[in-house]
């Protein structure tokens, strides 16, 4: 497991898991920076790279970084397999919600996107996604 800094944010990386504890506003630096790590991930781990977010101390996101997201999701090569947020206050879990709704409605792309209860949970989605793709790839799929 690598710990590193995603924006202002904590984070670590593990394999094809990428984990960001989101702290205060998350604005435009941070996402640039959690899409490069994501990239990374992408590259390293034959073109899978999960996130799992701790959004328990989230106040915003700036709509700088709102854009960002939606072009992100266009680019097929730059696709997460899978977001599992937890943490989520009822204003963030509706801030997140519209934010990924407008970028599904705007995109290409279904986003493969759960809130969770807590990181247990997290764990747990990604590993049943990462066991269905791996079903997928070995079924020809």
């Amino acid at each position: 497991m690598t710990s590193l800094m995603i924006g202002q944010h904590r984070g670590q990386r593990a394999g094809d898991v990428v984990e960001i504890e989101v702290v205060g506003v998350l604005t435009l630096s941070d996402i640039t920076a959690l899409r490069t790590v994501a990239l990374e991930t992408l590259k390293a781990e034959q073109g899978r790279c999960f996130l799992i977010a701790d959004v328990t101390a989230m106040t915003g996101i700036e709509a700088e970084a709102r854009r960002l997201m939606a072009t992100w999701s266009k680019v097929d090569t730059e696709r997460l397999s899978g977001t599992a947020l937890y943490g989520c206050g009822f204003a963030v879990r509706a801030l997140i919600t519209l934010t990924l709704n407008a970028i599904q409605f705007f995109g290409r792309q279904q986003l493969d996107a759960v809130f969770v209860r807590d990181e247990a949970d997290a764990r747990s989605w990604t590993d049943a996604q990462r066991a269905a793709l791996d079903k997928q790839v070995q079924h020809g799929g």
